[in-house]
């Protein structure tokens, strides 16, 4: 998803100030340089792209407001010569934590379940979404199941969820290849092990 937008933050005790205005903020990537993630915050609430008063990322933005607020109200002025549709599907994530770019980890301590494992007492599906991201295989941190023909690895989120995004930490103390070829479906049929569901 590629957001174009400024952007006003005010809170109940300065209902008048635009907290998020020199504040500094971030994004994922800049398409050119008019889309730096400070336009979004320099107060010019202009619609048009080309007068350098947009973002222009691919995933992600973000602003630290250098202080804790209540939030009261955000104001996000899209963009309006063209593409406004592309804002569609943005969600906004309020909060002090940065971890994952502010993003939500839906999967944190869901159930999971996978083909096999390769070691009981480390390997187990539950690895990767207990919060510890060390790529290291002797750390516990990472499943692992048998060599074996289709592996697969579930988790049930136990609701339906519009999921924007998919992060994986890889092995990295060796066999970090072994991920490749790896697809990610999406659904919620559990025939086939789940890989009757749609690829993305």
């Amino acid at each position: 998803m590629r957001t174009f937008f400024s952007f006003t933050v005010a809170s109940h005790h300065k209902a008048l100030d635009n907290l998020a205005l020199g504040a500094i903020a971030v994004q994922s990537s800049q398409y050119n340089d008019l889309g730096s993630p400070l336009k979004d915050i320099d107060g010019n609430k202009a619609t048009d792209y080309s007068f350098g008063s947009c973002t222009h990322t691919e995933t992600w933005w973000k602003v630290d407001l250098g202080d804790v607020y209540s939030v009261s109200k955000v104001v996000i002025t899209n963009r309006g010569d063209c593409c406004s549709e592309r804002i569609e599907g943005a969600q906004m994530h309020i909060g002090s934590c940065f971890r994952n770019n502010g993003n939500k980890n839906l999967a944190s301590r869901r159930n999971t379940v996978q083909s096999s494992m390769y070691n009981y007492n480390m390997g187990c599906a539950q690895n990767t979404v207990d919060g510890n991201i060390d790529p290291d295989f002797m750390e516990g941190s990472c499943p692992h199941t048998v060599t074996e023909n289709n592996p697969w690895w579930r988790l049930d989120l136990t609701t339906v969820y519009n999921v924007a995004m998919v992060t994986i930490t890889n092995r990295e103390d060796c066999c970090s290849e072994r991920i490749e070829g790896a697809q990610i479906h999406f659904g919620n049929s559990l025939e086939n092990n789940g890989n009757d569901n749609e690829i993305r």
